[in-house]
């Protein structure tokens, strides 16, 4: 946007506004009790969310997360999926606003609701306990940072392996795994624990050849080559002091 835009001047795509509006007008001639029109406008509502929260537009993005979950809670189970994804939404909007706190309750009642809905060992219930880690790890309670991503880890390891592909940032399984543990890597040395970081960089070195035997050389992401130098690097420091 330029210089002179201000927040309240960001404008969604013409076709999103348009499927909202088409949606708001089904809507109003709807009943209570038509359940998949309902749930239609709460998905509506979540990818408006998403992309405010892209544009920076965090009261807008706010609002639609806040709607939708409010619509879903309304006709579904509190443990249902949807509910915890809107829970885990606000949680990001919050995190991005830099509201750790608010981000840490919101993910931990997503958490709750993954683990009561889909089970522990399921890839959404990963990625939260990933997302709590990290936040954790922004308000430096570095042991509960450390106990949530390695939970994260269990059950990406855990989950069925055809299932490479997880919300949100994790790529291939091995991929999710070495970057989770680069971050548990990270925590220990931030925390003085120079062995334990060590011992889970080499650990991340060795996953990330294994990832990499996996592609052809020549379309390997800058990015994934960018990953394995900071982990090499973040093990020569750790080593060294």
């Amino acid at each position: 946007k330029s210089e002179n835009q201000s927040g309240d001047d960001i404008r969604l795509p013409g076709e999103v506004v348009s499927a909202m509006q088409a949606m708001d007008a089904a809507m109003s001639n709807a009943t209570h009790g038509e359940l998949e029109l309902l749930l239609l406008k709460a998905t509506m509502l979540s990818i408006n969310g998403d992309a405010f929260r892209q544009l920076g537009s965090m009261d807008r993005a706010l609002n639609c997360h806040s709607e939708a979950l409010k619509i879903r809670k309304e006709v579904l189970d509190e443990f249902d999926s949807s509910v915890a994804s809107s829970l885990c939404d606000l949680g990001l909007d919050k995190d991005k606003m830099n509201e750790t706190s608010d981000a840490i309750n919101y993910y931990s009642v997503s958490l709750e609701a993954y683990r009561r809905g889909l089970g522990e060992m399921h890839s959404r219930t990963a990625r939260v306990y990933n997302l709590l880690g990290k936040a954790y790890k922004s308000e430096k309670n570095l042991d509960m940072a450390i106990s949530c991503l390695k939970k994260s880890v269990e059950i990406m390891r855990a989950v069925d392996k055809k299932d490479v592909r997880i919300q949100s940032g994790f790529y291939l399984s091995l991929e999710g795994i070495s970057a989770t543990l680069f971050e548990i890597g990270k925590t220990y040395n931030e925390k003085g624990e120079l062995e334990l970081a060590e011992e889970t960089f080499r650990e991340v070195v060795s996953m990330e050849e294994k990832v990499w035997n996996f592609y052809d050389p020549n379309v390997r992401t800058p990015l994934g080559w960018q990953n394995f130098v900071m982990v090499k690097s973040a093990l020569q420091k750790a080593t060294k002091q």
